[in-house]
């Protein structure tokens, strides 16, 4: 979540300072509307106050002024700048947004400015790609730009904004490995339209070798623009006629891990306004010491949102620890003097502190640790104060990104006029109404979304001030490996984006108390071509080079799969075991069957729009449920015994990558492959799944990670879906192995 700022050109530390430490408590759901706001009833409770600094007699040290050193910078290659007035991108009326969030398997987007004019320029970088990668950028939900991943696997996608004032929203597509992340940006007229710094990625390892890449905005009429880490200038690097630059560098060694954290800077010396940074994760555990460069793989993570404070303005900065474990005490620690308070972890594993630095002179960096005291979980964050720096309105997630879509998530906003009444809204839908304390504070809870990856929330004051942040859907180990046709008849492989993902993954779907099935006779696949040109098209689906783009016009243009009534396929949603149901069946013909008078499962009823294509798949043996009287495992719901203890179906929840391999298996009818050795080194051979993967393998229809897993109770999402049915429907030749002989 990278933020931007402004700050004098004086890099002088000063020892005199006051600092506040407030812990935001969220005092529980508010009053919300689906469609028009009403009055929050319920405030979050703002807590005591802690006193750091000289008024509570302790002092920072005092430091050396900071000098230029020799740092070796790489410039990036050259990119295009892409002017969407060409494309008819123009922003969506939402609000002002506020960048990027760590998307699947340690992916970032980092976009800047966050505010800019309609006729601006943005940064958008992506790290975590694979070297030469294909990144496929899709802007405002419709037009979709290429890039290629340089050597440190980050992509650079420079804009020019069209007119217009709202929003616009990135989502991000490594085309190989399937890693997704994504941000947005707000077009208003008015100001202020301050510089901006993309960079990534968020945590990196300060091993003195690992990279960071930076590209700056809004430097218009300046030759150079100075780099720094917290007050130490780093190097000058030089501005195009544009306003731009965009390097990468390496982050300076520190055996100690340092604080955890810097905020990486860039400015113009003695330019006041001129000053935008990001603060970033310096750490150890950022990867695995095999991959090189590693980002991003760390289990907790520390944002701020806009990290830079005017130190004679209003209040405050707020710092989010986001990856610990719910209801685990954390111990936030000012690193500068040393002094901590404690919270408890919410339900979304978020901790989360308000500082407020108001009063100080000169400029000053400060640094926090989070430690999760059950979890030994660690996130870090940075900030720095200045005299200069523009008063503008923050909001965060807290967290940014949650693996769940069933209960609330805090939303924090500071720096706003105070007693302003908010108007709070997701994805441009009005929430709830709050009111801001005499600092300018806020902070509620609101529903989260019912599903998607890439959302928008935002706040608007009743005098006219507005921002937002992002926040993004990621379900626990979201699949992001891709089935890839390779140029031999009946083989496939799946590339992903890392076997070294370290999401936990939820308890199997479909062992206890599940129903069994085995392959019957099964229909026959849908033919290769179509009578008349097919008209089927989605506004998400135009990348031609995508793995799944082929795929789904496949199946749409035969009836089998359908979008959304906005004209979307929306191919990285989950997919629920209703849909997947239907797909199958329409896929291989199955010949329909009569529904008997009651329905075979407690919670699929005549009323349905799954209802005759559930049953037609259990009495060919494709799909069973789960023994009454347990509990659903992705939503907590009991699922009581009727008088005829009818199992349940759970049409609604998400399908996992064990349960469509034993899907398509059964409904391509195809002979059961059982080698004695497994494939997959978490698939073994007593596995519900293990002869279903492994025959899905044999005909090449699915694949696995590069860590030899195949994740069988990963989420699949869409485009994976269309892409496996769409093998296993035209790939008609034999497996390779057989049940005796093995592989």
């Amino acid at each position: 979540m990278n933020r931007v700022g402004s700050i004098s050109g004086n890099r002088q530390l000063w020892p005199a300072l006051l600092l506040t430490l407030a812990l935001v408590a969220i005092g529980g759901l508010l009053i919300v509307g689906p469609v028009t706001a009403r009055t929050a009833t319920r405030r979050a409770a703002m807590p005591s106050s802690i006193l750091l600094g000289a008024a509570a007699g302790v002092l920072p040290p005092i430091t050396a002024a900071p000098v230029l050193r020799p740092v070796p910078t790489t410039p990036l290659p050259g990119r295009t700048e892409r002017d969407l007035s060409r494309y008819n991108v123009h922003p969506r009326p939402l609000g002002a947004p506020d960048n990027g969030v760590v998307g699947t398997l340690g992916s970032y987007t980092s976009i800047a400015p966050d505010v800019v004019t309609p006729t601006g320029r943005v940064a958008i970088l992506t790290s975590g790609l694979a070297v030469g990668e294909v990144i496929s950028y899709t802007l405002g939900g419709t037009q979709v730009f290429t890039v290629t991943a340089d050597a440190n696997g980050v992509g650079y996608l420079p804009i020019l904004t069209a007119p217009g004032e709202g929003s616009v929203t990135v989502v991000a597509l490594g085309m190989t490995g399937g890693r997704t992340s994504g941000g947005v940006w707000q077009q208003v007229s008015s100001g202020p339209h301050l510089p901006g710094l993309a960079i990534v990625p968020h945590a990196v390892r300060p091993n003195g070798t690992d990279p960071i890449t930076v590209a700056g905005v809004g430097y218009d009429g300046h030759a150079t623009a100075a780099l720094a880490r917290d007050t130490t200038l780093l190097f000058n690097t030089s501005v195009g006629g544009d306003g731009r630059f965009s390097v990468s560098f390496a982050v300076p060694f520190s055996g100690t891990n340092g604080a955890g954290s810097a905020l990486y800077n860039s400015y113009i010396p003695a330019l006041a306004g001129s000053l935008a940074a990001q603060s970033i994760e310096e750490r150890t555990d950022a990867g695995p010491p095999s991959l090189a460069p590693a980002a991003d793989q760390n289990l907790a993570r520390g944002f701020a949102d806009r990290p830079i404070l005017r130190n004679t303005g209003v209040c405050c900065l707020t710092a989010v620890g986001e990856g610990f474990l719910p209801g685990e005490v954390v111990t936030y620690t000012n690193l500068e003097f040393g002094l901590s308070s404690t919270q408890i972890a919410d339900a979304n594993g978020a901790a989360h502190a308000t500082l407020n630095a108001t009063g100080l002179p000169g400029s000053f960096a400060l640094h926090a640790r989070l430690d999760g005291q059950t979890s030994g979980r660690v996130a870090y964050g940075a900030g720095l104060t200045s005299n200069l720096t523009a008063d503008v309105p923050a909001m965060i997630v807290a967290p940014s990104r949650i693996s769940d879509t069933v209960g609330t998530v805090a939303v924090l906003m500071t720096r706003f006029a105070p007693s302003q009444v908010l108007t709070i809204a997701l994805d441009g839908a009005l929430v709830l109404t709050t009111t801001t304390t005499n600092s300018g504070i806020a902070s509620v809870t609101i529903p989260k979304p019912a599903g998607g990856f890439l959302h928008t929330v935002t706040a608007t004051s009743t005098s006219g001030q507005a921002v937002s942040a992002p926040l993004v859907v990621v379900p626990p180990a979201l699949p992001t490996a891709t089935v890839t046709a390779t140029a031999s008849a009946g083989s496939a492989t799946a590339t992903p984006a890392s076997g070294t993902a370290t999401a936990t993954a939820p308890a199997a779907t479909a062992t206890a108390g599940a129903l069994t099935a085995t392959p019957t006779t099964a229909g026959t696949p849908l033919p290769n071509t179509t009578a008349t040109p097919c008209p089927v098209r989605f506004s998400d689906v135009t990348d031609t080079t995508a793995y799944y783009y082929a795929s789904v016009y496949y199946l749409a243009c035969r009836g089998v799969i359908s979008g959304y009534s906005d004209g979307t396929f929306k191919p990285f949603n989950n997919t629920t075991r209703g849909q997947m149901t239907k797909i199958v069946t329409l896929a291989f013909n199955i010949t329909s069957s009569t529904p008997p008078a009651t329905g075979t499962f407690e919670d699929v009823d005549s009323s349905s729009v799954f209802y005759g294509l559930i049953e037609t798949a259990v009495a060919h043996g494709i799909v069973s449920g789960y023994s009454c009287g347990g509990i659903n495992s992705q939503t907590g719901v009991a699922e009581p015994c009727d008088s005829t203890r009818r199992p349940y179906f759970r049409p609604n929840n998400a399908v996992t990558r064990g349960q469509l391999a034993k899907i398509v298996v059964i409904g391509a009818g195809w002979t059961l492959h059982i080698p004695p050795t497994p494939t997959f080194i978490d698939v073994a051979a007593g596995n519900v799944f293990y002869p279903f993967i492994e025959t899905a393998v044999c005909h090449g229809a699915v694949g696995g990670y590069s860590d030899s897993t195949f994740r069988p109770n990963n989420y699949a999402f869409r485009g994976q879906i269309a892409k496996i049915v769409h093998l296993a429907v035209t790939n008609t030749a034999a497996c390779s192995g057989s049940a005796a002989a093995g592989r």
